[in-house]
């Protein structure tokens, strides 16, 4: 299990309930927009109190914290290599 593991596990279940939501009247689309949207937000953009971000490089302390000040780049850390490759056989 890859430190990122459990951060990604629990974004994946916020997205699924955010996917949920009904989205038959305009009220419900804005809703379910700004709710997708903040958590988007939150995991690619928003920096972490010192503390957090002790907890996303934990518990390898070769990564310094300056690399994983968001999930985002915590959970990119762990799978970058992984994903690129994946990427890169699938435009050859």
């Amino acid at each position: 299990m890859r430190r990122s593991d459990q951060i990604l596990k629990a974004y994946k279940q916020r997205f699924n309930n955010t996917l949920t939501h009904k989205i038959s009247s305009e009220k419900d689309k804005v809703s379910f927009l700004r709710d997708y949207l903040c958590i988007l937000n939150e995991f690619l953009y928003e920096t972490r109190e010192e503390t957090e971000v002790d907890q996303l490089n934990n518990p390898d302390p070769s990564h310094p914290s300056w690399q994983r000040l968001t999930p985002f780049l915590a959970i990119w850390d762990d799978y970058a290599e992984s994903t690129a490759s994946c990427t890169r056989r699938a435009i050859a």
